[in-house]
């Protein structure tokens, strides 16, 4: 959602099959990494250390250019990921739905990340806070294993999105954008799908493409049976 001048499109990434190669992958890593995947062990220890927050709409946990206190794990309602351009304007890199486990490498490293974390609607956020987090990784194998999975396998995502971004065609770039988007958002098991609310304007942003060419994908991608669009 953003305050562009046309209209919010839905963009449902549907398949894994698309432009030139098979995605399956895609959904591998990006729903490998979410809390209710981790071992129960893991998820048992986390609990115990973690501290239960209710947050408004509109609240800002982390801002960019801020250390992380706190991992995130989202429980009810959904977190927006932005960062603001040079224009002051609001750019959206994604969500973090309900069994989301974020900011982990700023917990862990020490260092800081370029985007706010803020409420996108009322929400309950568990919080792992940095002191309780590190400790329990150090007199825990088991758990600490399931964390370097975890980073691990975004690692990996990161790498391949870098890969398709610097070296893909058009095609490549929008599918990349779109996926990246929806990997945070909330499926049932074995869902292939997701949904987004977004401007046209604002994914050719981001792919790095003008938003009559982007618009021009989405078409080829809706002909071609892999998203769907719809205006809000």
């Amino acid at each position: 959602r953003q305050h562009g001048l046309d209209a919010p499109s839905v963009l449902c990434p549907e398949r894994t099959s698309v432009v030139q190669e098979d995605r399956s992958d895609f959904w591998r890593l990006t729903r490998a990494d979410r809390f209710e995947q981790l071992p129960p062990h893991a998820q048992e220890q986390f609990r115990r250390i973690g501290v239960l927050r209710s947050w408004r709409s509109g609240r800002t946990l982390l801002r960019a250019g801020e250390l992380a206190h706190s991992a995130f794990v989202v429980e009810k309602g959904r977190l927006r990921v932005r960062r603001f351009g040079r224009d002051g304007n609001e750019q959206i890199l994604g969500w973090l739905s309900p069994g989301t486990l974020s900011v982990l490498s700023s917990v862990i490293a020490g260092v800081s990340l370029p985007f706010d974390v803020v409420a996108d609607a009322a929400c309950e956020v568990m919080h792992l806070e940095r002191a309780a987090l590190l400790a329990l990784l150090g007199r825990d194998a088991a758990t600490s294993l399931a964390v370097a999975r975890v980073l691990s396998l975004r690692l990996a995502r990161s790498m391949q999105r870098q890969m398709e971004e610097v070296e893909g065609s058009l095609p490549d770039k929008v599918w990349s954008t779109l996926c990246r988007l929806a990997q945070w958002q909330p499926s049932g098991a074995g869902a292939r799908t997701a949904v987004l609310e977004m401007t046209q304007s604002d994914l050719a942003h981001v792919a790095g493409a003008s938003r009559f060419r982007v618009g021009l994908e989405l078409k080829r991608l809706e002909q071609g049976g892999c998203v769907r669009l719809a205006r809000g």
